[in-house]
């Protein structure tokens, strides 16, 4: 058993080697067979060469190149493409100018240029440049509470006890002639008495032949039947008492209509109980006429110059939804609250269905026309014509301050902000160094308008106004863009005032006043202009790059690189 293993051992050795040999040398046999098909098959698709011209152009020798830029960093810009992104170390793209919309470069960044089909896929809309009657309204909360003019306080001529009072508690509503309280009093006992002597002698009398007598007994009764109403006695009881010839122990006062609530109200205050003493002059009740509130709003100090006494104010609160409540402006508080840094306004506001009650809590909307402050828009105008021309004198200084021959300078026109060096950043805000013809391009060139309040023609108390959805603003600028004619877009700096509310064909829709920077008769983008301002920050030119992406016709090659 052991001889026969030991003698077949070379045997399996030898065939396992020959399987080796003839498996390595199919897989490399398989390996050049695919190598040589990928070289036949690139063969065959290679343009063969040729001598003669073309016909045609190509597409790309009909477009120029403005400049090379990295399609991650569009900050990035070069001559040429013989280096790599000094960010990201990728490959630069080109930047194509379109013959169709031919641009001076000195224009790049400051007009924008879309083809028509590029128009229509971005849904560019414009808006006239016109006068407008604005409304700034004034957001502010507000609570409600009594009117302190219809309130009155029920109090009692008389003293007595106390048997029984029909006002069992506070919040009922209480009408003229109802009964207050059930009262024990020896004056009003011994005022029924003299009431009931003086109406006997008045009979004995009234066919007596002595005139004098006859008229004594008369203003006696008169009299008696006065000190009763004092005590506040209604006429029927009085009558009563005379038809009976009895004085009661026990009255019912009834409640008596006060110049401030003479239709009665709610009562508010319940200061009564039975069983208890009162003296004269004691306050029984006190009721409050809640058809009329106030609203206390509180205004923030920076907008008290809007409003007036006699605004009208639209109040909505949570406990009613979709519905509106009016006011009207009655005072305003002349000092500050040093907490809040806010200034009370009272409001005067209808509630006859009492669906309105104190201490609601509710969102107050001043309406403030512009016609009625009109100076505050001139005092804004002149502060924005000041700001604007200080702008256009600094941006002048800065640019004559310059060096001729630096070759990027900072977009901020810092000072100390060039060099020649590409790819540098400014010494002052740290943001890269352009070139000099793109910063110099889209300096401040906005006009100082002179909106007046109520030009010529124009509706009294208007404004010049554009819609807000035309400014976009980055912090410390306020920019739009100009339709100069169909599909030119120029980018200009202007100053709006605080916004209002503008009625177009019965709608409400929001506005600006401007201040300066644009005249009547433009037109401003009013969607769109994102697309737009991003594709300058992104390429500098719209006619290239964004009408590229747009249209299919004339679309300029996609350059090679790394793209997204």
């Amino acid at each position: 058993m052991t001889g026969n293993s030991t003698s077949r051992l070379p045997l399996i050795v030898t065939s396992v080697s020959i399987g080796l040999l003839f498996g390595t040398l199919i897989t490399g046999g398989v390996w050049w067979m695919m190598r040589s098909e990928k070289r036949t098959a690139g063969s065959a698709n290679a343009t063969p060469p040729t001598t003669q011209p073309t016909s045609q152009p190509t597409a790309e020798s009909e477009l120029t190149i403005l400049y090379w830029t990295c399609a991650m960093h569009p900050s990035v810009r070069a001559e040429s493409n013989d280096e790599k992104c000094p960010i990201c170390h990728m490959d630069l793209v080109p930047v194509y100018a379109s013959d169709s919309t031919p641009l001076e470069e000195s224009d790049v960044l400051s007009r924008l240029t879309v083809t028509e089909q590029g128009r229509a896929l971005a849904k560019i809309d414009t808006a006239p440049v016109t006068f407008r009657q604005l409304e700034h309204v004034i957001n502010a909360t507000g609570r409600l509470t009594t009117d302190e003019r219809r309130v009155s306080h029920v109090h009692t001529r008389v003293g007595g006890w106390v048997d029984k009072v029909f006002v069992e508690f506070t919040g009922v509503e209480i009408a003229p002639g109802d009964p207050l309280l059930s009262l024990y009093s020896e004056e009003l006992v011994t005022g029924q008495q003299e009431y009931l002597l003086a109406l006997e002698n008045d009979r004995r009398l009234r066919d007596s032949s002595v005139e004098r007598a006859r008229q004594g007994a008369e203003s006696l009764l008169e009299a008696a039947r006065e000190r009763l109403r004092r005590w506040e006695l209604t006429e029927e009881q009085i009558d009563a008492l005379g038809a009976s010839g009895q004085p009661s122990e026990q009255v019912t006062l009834h409640y008596s209509p006060s110049p401030d609530t003479p239709e009665g109200g709610v009562v508010t205050e319940r200061l009564v109980k039975e069983g208890t003493r009162v003296m004269a002059g004691d306050q029984l009740l006190t009721v409050a006429d809640l058809t009329h509130l106030w609203m206390m709003a509180d205004v923030y100090e920076s907008e008290i110059a809007w409003v007036e006494r006699g605004q009208s104010v639209e109040i909505q609160t949570s406990v009613h939804p979709g519905r509106m409540f009016e006011g009207e402006i009655a005072f305003i508080e002349p000092s500050v609250n040093p907490q809040s840094r806010t200034i009370q306004v009272r409001v005067d506001v209808q509630n006859p269905d009492m669906v309105l009650r104190p201490e609601m809590w509710v969102d107050a909307r001043v309406l403030v026309p512009l016609a009625h402050t009109g100076s505050v828009i001139s005092r804004m105008r002149e502060d924005a014509t000041g700001q604007m021309g200080s702008r256009l004198e600094r941006s002048e200084s800065h640019v004559t301050a310059l060096t001729p021959d630096s070759a990027y300078l900072c977009p901020m026109l810092c000072e100390g902000g060039e060099s020649n060096e590409p790819d540098q950043h400014c010494p002052v805000c740290g943001v890269l160094l352009l070139r000099r013809e793109d910063v110099l391009g889209t300096a401040a060139t906005a006009s100082v308008t002179d909106s007046r309040l109520a030009p010529e023609g124009a509706p009294e108390g208007s404004v010049l106004a554009i819609p807000d959805l035309a400014v976009l603003r980055t912090g410390e600028r306020e920019i739009v863009y100009v339709q100069e004619e169909p599909g030119v877009y120029a980018r200009r700096e202007i100053i709006t005032g605080p916004a209002g509310i503008a009625v177009i064909d019965g709608e409400r829709s929001r506005y600006v006043p401007v201040l300066a920077g644009l005249e009547p008769g433009m037109r401003v983008v009013t969607r769109g202009n994102f697309l737009l301002d991003s594709q300058s920050a992104l390429t500098g030119a719209a006619s290239a790059a964004y009408g590229s992406a747009l249209d299919t016709e004339d679309a300029a090659p996609m350059p090679s690189g790394h793209q997204h």
